[in-house]
């Protein structure tokens, strides 16, 4: 029996106009599982211990959406083995999120078995696309071996005892996570599809708030909201869940930063801005979630220290990840909002530091606010710095770069992708 051949998808082609695949939104909604069983074990038991360990499991989690992410954004595939493999990756990971409430205790074999499946999936994609690759399977090959060592590495895990595993798992996850850097340094990474990618990850941050929103109704229904204080609260959860998607997606803010998402070095930027720095954004969506479900499930008392901490720490690693990528990827002043952000975080601290004996109400309340005047402000300040700008549009400063002779730029463009 033939195999059939590779078919590389081109998405600008008839018939695949389409940013991101129904098998990719799957994907998503199989890890935002994940993602709602990490806020659920904290909410359950929010202790300090709690809160480390979710942090901790949420790496290997965002880290596997990653690794398919990119595999499928530089090497599109619409072929059946493809597919298979992403499938099985999807199915691997709804098995990290069943062990999720258990680990540590009676999850964590399960818990490696899926993220190594996960990994191992990844690696034999990567080898089944390399010979579609622009730079002859290069990059492929390296992230197959790669993903295939650390799949091996947590799979033997399973094998150790118990007060081993977490050492194991830290210096695989740390291994895992240089990938993208060493493979820069090994040999030039692969542009990526901007607009593909820019898709991906919003749609992901969306995926991730309604799945939040879903999950405070919820808890709001078994409570039945029959007291006013729970009624104002989660009221309050619905301006702050607008707000974080508003913030995000101001003014088309999140296309403008993932636009300068091109060239030949843009597979090192996406590393950073979309690998690295949405990991914060997402656990500061998803840790201001859970604190709200915690004060809605104490609606009439004060609202306590793990609460409190978790919804302004969770708003101000949002706000301060944005900041971040403003900074990468050099986003004009109109649009970075970045003095706007800090002095909000610090409102933010402070608020932390004042308001633990606040009632929940209270407490949303102010962070609510916070959050809107972050998006409003995005509303009102584009505007008016973009036609400052018009009006005075800044001196170019002396450099290097404007002698820089015409030889050596040609020269960098042909080694981009070597």
């Amino acid at each position: 029996m033939v195999s059939k051949p590779v078919i590389a998808r081109n998405r600008n082609s008839p018939g695949h106009g389409e940013r991101f695949t129904g098998l990719e939104l799957l994907f998503d909604l199989i890890f935002v599982f994940c993602v709602a069983e990490i806020a659920k074990t904290y909410r359950e038991d929010a202790s300090g211990r709690t809160a480390i360990t979710a942090v901790l499991l949420f790496v290997p989690v965002w880290w596997a959406w990653v690794g398919i992410t990119f595999a499928a954004d530089r090497f599109p595939a619409d072929d059946t083995i493809a597919q298979g493999l992403v499938i099985a990756a999807a199915g691997a990971t709804g098995v990290m999120g069943l062990a999720i409430p258990v680990v540590p205790g009676t999850g964590e074999v399960p818990f490696a078995l899926g993220y190594a499946t996960v990994r191992f999936m990844v690696a034999a994609y990567y080898l089944h696309i390399r010979a579609t690759a622009r730079d002859g399977g290069r990059l492929a090959r390296f992230y197959a071996t790669g993903f295939s060592a650390i799949g091996t590495v947590w799979l033997a895990s399973t094998l150790l005892p118990s007060s081993l595993r977490p050492f194991i798992w830290g210096v695989a996850m740390v291994v895992d996570v240089l990938m993208p850097r060493l493979a820069s340094l090994w040999g030039r990474l692969l542009p990526v599809d901007r607009s593909h990618l820019a898709e991906r990850c919003a749609a992901f941050v969306i995926i991730v708030i309604g799945e939040q929103i879903v999950d405070t109704l919820t808890l709001a229904s078994d409570h039945e909201l029959t007291t006013w204080h729970r009624r104002v609260l989660v009221a309050e959860a619905g301006v702050t869940a607008v707000a974080l998607w508003w913030g995000f997606f101001e003014r088309g803010s999140w296309q403008r930063r993932y636009n300068t998402l091109e060239g030949t070095r843009s597979g090192q930027s996406a590393a950073t801005v979309c690998a690295y720095l949405h990991f914060p954004l997402i656990v500061g969506i998803t840790a201001t979630a859970a604190g709200i479900q915690l004060g809605l499930s104490r609606a009439d008392e004060a609202i306590g220290v793990p609460a409190a901490t978790a919804i302004a720490l969770g708003a101000a690693a949002y706000l301060l990840s944005m900041n971040t990528m403003s900074w990468v990827l050099r986003v004009p002043r109109a649009d970075s909002l970045t003095n706007t952000r800090l002095v909000l975080c610090a409102a933010l601290l402070l608020l932390l530091l004042c308001g633990r004996s606040w009632s929940p109400t209270s407490f949303l309340l102010a962070v609510a606010l916070i959050l809107t005047l972050h998006a409003v402000t995005g509303q009102v300040r584009g505007p008016r710095d973009q036609r400052l700008s018009r009006d005075f549009p800044p001196k170019a400063p002396r450099s290097h770069r404007q002698t820089q002779h015409p030889t050596f730029t040609r020269s960098f463009r042909q080694d981009s992708w070597r």
